[in-house]
């Protein structure tokens, strides 16, 4: 699995842009990394 680097997007080397809980490329739109909280029961 790719890691994001802090240069930019591991794909294309674009700028990355964290909006919403995901951090995305926003030239290629490939989603580096996601953080979403799971709300449902354990």
């Amino acid at each position: 699995m790719s890691q994001a680097r802090s240069s930019g997007c591991p794909e294309c080397d674009g700028r990355l842009s964290a909006d919403g809980g995901e951090t995305v490329c926003t030239n290629c739109g490939l989603v580096v990394a996601e953080n979403r909280i799971d709300p449902g029961p354990e």
